[in-house]
């Protein structure tokens, strides 16, 4: 890369990051501490339906199913799709993954507190929102796991998810979203829109929904409101809160300056539709930050979208930077600026 190539690039990068553009976050900004991935969970639930399998021999047709998809090695979201789970699969694999994810959150949750871990979307965050007291940052993702929050949480914002701010909260919106960042103690605010769930939102036998922070099993009487992946998944994007969720996210896309993903894979219904029909037909600015080039990345944004800038890994020691207004792809052997501790030093 040429200092020539370099300065008008880093330009541009820091041109979509200071106009605010609405944060995507996707499992790849968890895996680098110990989150998860699907892999893991595929490997968890085989495990677990292995060792106590389903009751009803519906259920029990439909695991075995899964698991031979599994077996040849097709995805877990995939596989899932392409078989309907009964109730008791669903429930089942609900617990299986907030079992298996919840433990390492609180790990990364512990180190943060205690200062052994900096996670450096903090400093993306401070620098969105430095000295700008009335300054909203949208981050919208399909994570479950709460290091955003914590990531958030130490900022000097004011910090969003869309549920009362106690230890029994409930879902409020995102209606009056910038009122309490008003407040004097805080700088700017972080509104963070989990359309798929997250780990402190549980549902009881009524349907209510309620956020219980920091918990580390499951309470009787509850399920996770959480949306896995599979045939199911739609119909649980039509309830609250999800809906209401995904509904605001929509009218967020519409409104944005442009979209930063990060770690984002571009395999979500709930979410690149709308984003790339936005970026597609007002050719409003993609920046990507990830490790992978994706080939949903390549068909869904390469090929369609007239105005971004893609950051990934060059497989050894480097990046690759790929932009719609560059003739050819652009290297730097020297820096991993696909991890987001290195780009940090590409805005500041």
């Amino acid at each position: 890369m040429t200092t020539e190539e370099k300065d008008r690039l880093f330009k541009s990068i820091q041109d979509i990051v200071n106009d605010n553009p609405v944060l995507v976050i996707g499992c790849g900004a968890s895996m680098n501490y110990g989150i998860p991935g699907m892999w893991d969970l595929a490997v968890a639930i085989k495990a677990d339906f292995t060792k106590t399998p389903p009751i009803s021999e519906e259920s029990k047709n439909c695991v075995n199913e899964l698991v031979s998809k599994l077996d040849a090695k097709m995805g877990l979201e995939d596989a899932m799709l392409s078989i309907k789970c009964t109730g008791e699969v669903e429930n089942r694999i609900l617990k299986i993954v907030w079992n298996q994810i919840k433990p390492k959150d609180n790990e990364v949750f512990m180190d943060v507190i205690q200062s052994r871990s900096c996670l450096p979307l903090t400093d993306l965050l401070t620098h969105l929102i430095y000295n700008r007291a009335d300054a909203g940052v949208n981050v919208v993702t399909t994570n479950y796991d709460c290091l955003i929050e914590y990531a958030a949480s130490k900022t000097d914002a004011y910090v969003n998810c869309g549920c009362s701010q106690s230890h029994i909260g409930h879902f409020i919106g995102f209606d009056n979203k910038n009122h309490l960042a008003k407040l004097k103690v805080y700088e700017g605010c972080v509104n963070i829109y989990k359309i798929h769930g997250s780990l402190d939102w549980f549902v009881d036998n009524n349907g209510e929904m309620r956020s219980y922070p920091n918990l580390t099993y499951i309470p009787n009487e509850m399920k996770p409101c959480i949306i896995t992946p599979g045939t199911n998944k739609y119909e649980r994007a039509l309830e609250d809160p999800h809906r209401t969720l995904i509904s605001s996210v929509d009218g967020l896309f519409k409104e944005a300056s442009g979209y930063m993903c990060i770690g984002y894979g571009f395999n979500d219904k709930h979410i690149q539709p709308n984003l790339l029909k936005m970026a597609i037909e007002r050719k409003k600015k993609i920046l990507i930050v990830t490790k992978d080039l994706t080939e949903k990345i390549k068909s869904e944004v390469i090929a369609k979208a007239k105005n971004y800038i893609i950051v990934y890994s060059d497989g050894a020691n480097g990046t690759k930077f790929k932009s719609s207004s560059e003739a050819n792809e652009i290297i730097d052997e020297t820096t991993e600026y696909w991890k987001l501790e290195s780009f940090i030093s590409i805005i500041q």
